[in-house]
């Protein structure tokens, strides 16, 4: 199969919800093309794999792989608001707004909906009380 098929099978994969079998796709691209100009792609969807079943920790890891290595791919703001959602999950707000602020700043090279949804974010997360955020409730009462 060529780059394009099988990227396209991984995109049905994850049209239909079968994220393994998409993650096994992508990782197979991954390790047949290592200087792919369209790795960071197909890292974030790797990512998005994890993130859709719920293994925000491991979504994190391929997040951070590509803000790391591709720090000027246009996916990077994709991987700051998907690890800023994956942090909220897990309940580290902190972890959280500091990702979404990263994309809020001038500089960034973002989409202003992403900057718009990042602001909307840390004003929920910045008004928890400890119902989402772990790491704020220091006598919690979970």
């Amino acid at each position: 199969e060529s780059k394009t098929e099988l990227l396209a099978e991984a995109e049905k994969q994850m049209g239909k919800k079968n994220y393994k079998q998409a993650r096994r796709l992508y990782r197979t691209y991954e390790s047949r093309y290592p200087g792919d100009p369209q790795m960071a792609d197909v890292r974030f969807k790797i990512g998005l794999t994890y993130f859709s079943e719920r293994d925000y920790k491991s979504s994190l890891g391929e997040f951070y792989r590509i803000i790391q290595d591709s720090p000027d791919s246009p996916i990077v703001p994709d991987a700051l608001y998907y690890s800023g959602l994956a942090f909220a999950k897990l309940g580290q707000c902190n972890n959280a707004i500091a990702y979404f602020e990263a994309l809020t700043e001038k500089k960034m090279k973002a989409p202003q909906n992403y900057k718009d949804k990042a602001a909307e974010q840390i004003g929920i997360l910045k008004k928890d009380k400890g119902e989402l955020c772990m790491d704020k409730s220091a006598e919690g009462g979970q």
